[in-house]
C-alpha cells in the first residue's frame, strides 16, 4: 500500500533527523511516531544502538477509557479514511 510506503519513508527520515541531532549537540531526542510493532521497535533500537551507540528505550501509555478510545478510532480511522465509514461499527458502544 503506498500509504504505508510513505510513512514508513517519512518515519525514517524523522528518525534520520533525531539521530542527526544526537550525534551533533543534543542530549534527549524523542522519536514520537507509531512504533507498535516489535519488528519497527527493533529496528529503530538495532538502528540508534548499532550505527550510533545510542541508549534506547520506549515509553507508552494506556487508556482504558472506552470514550477516549472510541474518539481515537473515529478520528484515525474513519475521518481520516472515508472508505472506512461504511465497516465501521465501535463494538463497545
Amino acid at each position: 500500500m503506498m500509504y504505508d510506503f510513505i510513512f514508513s519513508e517519512l518515519a525514517q527520515k524523522a528518525l534520520e533527523d533525531a539521530c542527526s541531532y544526537l550525534s551533533e549537540d543534543g542530549e534527549v531526542a524523542i522519536f514520537d511516531a507509531t512504533n507498535i510493532t516489535r519488528e519497527r521497535r527493533q529496528f529503530i533500537h538495532d538502528y540508534c544502538t548499532e550505527k550510533f551507540c545510542f541508549r534506547v528505550f520506549f515509553v507508552e501509555s494506556i487508556c482504558d477509557s472506552l470514550d477516549i478510545i472510541e474518539s481515537n478510532i473515529k478520528v484515525c480511522f474513519i475521518e481520516n479514511n472515508t472508505k472506512s465509514k461504511e465497516n465501521f461499527r465501535f463494538i463497545g458502544s
